[in-house]
């Protein structure tokens, strides 16, 4: 708001701007067909919006509106502006205006409760998913989001919008995870940490820290609702500290408190401390398998191969060799294979007796091997984990990164593209290297 106070109390200078502007932009009409006023406005924006000069078109959209009011085109334009701008708070004000139209534009109100999801304006999102609904059949989408965000506070209607989302196949396996939480606790009264979990597993932070906030207020307080939220927090860029130590004060001796401190000191960049809180969640739950893992991790990420070795293999034992701990004790084989051989371990035989052979294994040894340069190794290890799983992004990326070095860079452009476009941990790394080339 602050920016557009800005605008009108400098409307006389830039009036002068946007005049001399316009006279630059637009070849003169004859005068025997002038151009209508709304018309030639409307000229105007558009010509200042498609050559960005954002500001400009915006104090053009305003003076229009101060003669004839907010219409819907006009507020629609003002907030496409303001996105344009980059600033989605004074983006959604303006679609809000627009939104008010009968028939309701559901083109526009998907759009608006997006940003409102993206902004987290939870209520607001609700409100105008709620209108989305209403508007008519076909919204899936709009029952999809509205059952997550119904899930933590009103079970009940959650599931009715959830069951409607299910019939898609895109919300298929999210849905149905919910459903089941619902459905099968309904009598626990602290259901809403259950759907947080859901949402950790699919990576949902932000709709995790909405139920894991509710939860630790229900459990009057909740601990480890309480670390969970300040660990989902840190997983959206936010600060989770003051939610760790509250769980802390309330429960120090509990397994799974200590183990989300350690998770939140290493995103810190704490590790010392992290191995620590760890060390303090096994010792409190040590039959627990994923605290083990997670100790081998915090020991490896300190240098202590030794260690990490002992509770990756210890994680696997514990989970009677579950895949997951497999893979794990697999990666840090693969990772610290030259470390290890110091120490007279062979890491290709070590992840050759693991079964089943995991792809993203194989691709990690692969690039071990090659960073020593091993590179006929590399390409066998590559080759055998695409044999594996051909859509498989680190085998692909690391399978680019070699030909690149090689110089062929054509066929590495195609391979980056290919990982770019997915969901793994390494697209964002190939669309910088994608970036880089100019591809």
């Amino acid at each position: 708001m602050k920016r557009r106070q800005f605008l009108w109390r400098a409307v006389p200078l830039l009036a002068l701007l946007v005049l001399i502007l316009g006279v630059l932009t637009f070849e003169a009409q004859p005068l025997s067909s002038p151009l209508s006023a709304p018309t030639q406005q409307q000229d105007l924006i558009a010509a200042n919006r498609q050559q960005s000069r954002v500001m400009q078109a915006l104090y053009l959209v305003e003076a229009q509106a101060a003669v004839s009011g907010w219409t819907p085109m006009l507020a629609r334009t003002a907030g496409d502006l303001w996105r344009q701008e980059g600033d989605m708070v004074n983006a959604a004000a303006y679609w809000e205006i627009a939104a008010r139209t009968q028939p309701p534009d559901t083109a526009l109100l998907r759009q608006l409760a997006q940003t409102y999801l993206d902004l987290q304006r939870w209520a607001l999102a609700a409100d105008t998913l709620e209108r989305l609904v209403s508007a008519g059949h076909g919204q899936t989408w709009a029952h999809y989001q509205l059952g997550m965000l119904r899930a933590a506070f009103d079970p009940q209607t959650a599931i009715s919008h959830l069951e409607s989302a299910a019939t898609e196949v895109a919300f298929n396996a999210l849905a149905n995870a919910l459903l089941r939480v619902l459905m099968g606790n309904a009598d626990d009264p602290l259901i809403s940490a259950r759907v947080g979990q859901v949402f950790v597993e699919y990576r949902l932070w932000a709709y995790a820290e909405l139920a894991f906030a509710h939860a630790a207020i229900i459990g009057q307080p909740f601990a480890e609702a309480l670390a969970y939220t300040g660990f989902v927090r840190e997983r959206q860029g936010k600060d989770g500290s003051a939610w760790i130590e509250q769980a802390l004060s309330l429960a120090s001796d509990n397994a799974q408190v200590r183990y989300l401190q350690g998770l939140h000191l290493r995103a810190r960049g704490d590790m010392v401390e992290s191995v620590a809180a760890l060390v303090e969640a096994v010792a409190l739950q040590p039959a627990n398998p994923l605290y083990c893992a997670e100790l081998g991790r915090a020991y490896q990420l300190i240098g202590d191969v030794t260690n990490a070795a002992l509770w990756l293999q210890q994680a696997v034992i514990l989970s009677g060799s579950a895949p997951e701990f497999q893979q794990l004790l697999g990666l840090f084989y693969a990772q610290e294979a030259l470390t290890l051989a110091v120490y007279g371990v062979d890491a290709q035989a070590q992840i050759a007796a693991l079964t089943p052979q995991d792809p993203d294994v194989l691709a990690e040894l692969a690039w071990s091997l090659y960073s020593v340069g091993e590179a006929a190794g590399a390409q066998n290890q590559i080759d055998a984990a695409l044999a594996l799983d051909s859509s498989n992004a680190r085998a692909l990326y690391y399978r680019a990164r070699i030909l690149l070095d090689g110089g062929d860079t054509l066929a590495a452009l195609a391979l980056l593209q290919q990982v770019a476009a997915s969901e793994s941990e390494f697209a964002e790394q190939a669309q910088r290297i994608l970036s880089s080339l100019g591809g």
